[in-house]
């Protein structure tokens, strides 16, 4: 295992870490979230600023960008997508149903990418998780693209997207068990 994995590793653990121990402010829920997209972004910059000018090895930079850096960008990209829900949701099984169908075509949109990611295709990898292309937008992704092409292949935003929508999607329908029946107007 590198170094760089080594030491992503661990700052991934760290990163989970501190993001449970935000504590709930139920004066301002928001802020709970404001408060882990941070602990997300500090991370993330940490992350960044580990990665060579050069890789050893291109299946390094591969893993790096198919595997380590979406498991970071992904948190952020969670975070967001709870506090936009926190915004804007009306806290009703109703709200929730819609992000789950809306996240649900979000990933059938892409079924081409996400069967290539779950089934484990390498073929693509070196044209999509390597430096020298700039990103590719996509609905899977709500942040803005990076542009620094030392930290960017054209689709590690769209594994990070895809991780969160996943996740997301996890957490409308935890919602939607919850919510009581008559938050269903």
């Amino acid at each position: 295992m590198s170094s760089l994995q080594n030491r992503s590793t661990e700052l991934h653990h760290y990163m989970i870490q501190e993001i449970q121990s935000v504590l709930w402010d139920h004066t301002n829920p928001p802020r709970k979230i404001e408060n882990r997209i941070e602990v997300c972004k500090s991370y993330i910059e940490e992350l960044c600023s580990l990665v060579p000018a050069e890789f050893d090895t291109e299946i390094d930079e591969i893993l790096f960008f198919k595997t380590i850096k979406p498991k970071f960008v992904s948190e952020l990209e969670f975070y967001h997508r709870l506090y936009q829900a926190q915004l804007f949701s009306d806290n009703t099984i109703a709200y929730y149903s819609r992000e789950i169908t809306r996240m649900r075509k979000i990933l059938a949109d892409h079924g081409e990418f996400v069967n290539y990611y779950k089934n484990g295709n390498t073929n693509n990898d070196h044209a999509w998780f390597t430096r020298g292309q700039a990103p590719l937008p996509t609905s899977l992704c709500m942040l803005p693209w990076e542009t620094n092409p030392k930290i960017t292949s054209s689709r590690d935003s769209w594994i990070s997207g895809l991780l969160s929508v996943e996740r997301y999607i996890e957490h409308a329908r935890d919602k939607v068990k919850s919510l009581p029946k008559s938050t269903n107007q």
